[in-house]
């Protein structure tokens, strides 16, 4: 039993100080209004879905019996602690190919020109200033018609700071909750006095 404890802190301080290779790959349509995503690391799948633009929102159909509306005015809020929590990865590795149609299309060949000669100017000035990423970028013009991207990348994070970063954002949290309750019971008790005085 000993021996067990002494490899699984081994093994786990290992985690903590070694990278930490993460993968994400995503494809959006813009005729079906959805893009269907997934995220692993060391090449293993651990999680995935699509999303698709609706009246209220962003659903996020996370299984086949499970989706979450992200309201349009909810996608700002936040965005210093998920920008806390990015910080903890580094992009190594991007991959985009853009599908434009249709061929005989003078407008979306030009598009599609534009996109290219765009990509190159904003990956040219990442790699200048990042020498460490590879960045690439393609684009096709396609005989079906639309818009469609195929996009892959990795990033890389070291689990100590990850645990760092993720016991940040659940503090916070936590903090958030207890606020919350604290009003809600002040609220609560205030109607209750209102109520009796009268």
């Amino acid at each position: 039993m000993g021996d067990f404890f002494v490899l699984a802190a081994f093994f786990g301080a290992l985690l903590l100080v070694f990278p930490v290779f993460v993968y994400a790959d995503a494809y959006a349509d813009a005729t079906e209004r959805k893009a269907w995503f997934s995220f692993g690391i060391f090449r293993l799948r651990l999680w995935g879905g699509y999303a698709a633009l609706c009246r209220e929102g962003i659903c996020l159909h996370l299984s086949d019996k499970k989706a979450v509306i992200v309201p349009y005015g909810k996608l700002a809020a936040g965005t210093s602690k998920k920008l806390a929590f990015h910080t903890a990865f580094r992009l190594v590795r991007y991959r985009q190919t853009a599908e434009i149609g249709t061929a005989d299309n003078p407008a979306c060949i030009l598009l599609a020109a534009l996109l290219q000669a765009g990509s190159s100017q904003v990956f040219s000035v990442l790699q200048t200033k990042r020498p460490f990423l590879s960045l690439k970028s393609h684009t096709l013009l396609s005989a079906g018609g639309g818009f469609r991207l195929t996009a892959e990348a990795t990033a890389v994070c070291n689990g100590l700071a990850l645990a760092l970063t993720g016991a940040k954002l659940l503090w916070e949290a936590f903090r958030h909750w207890i606020a919350n309750k604290s009003t809600a019971s002040w609220k609560k008790r205030r109607s209750s006095f209102t109520a009796s005085s009268t």
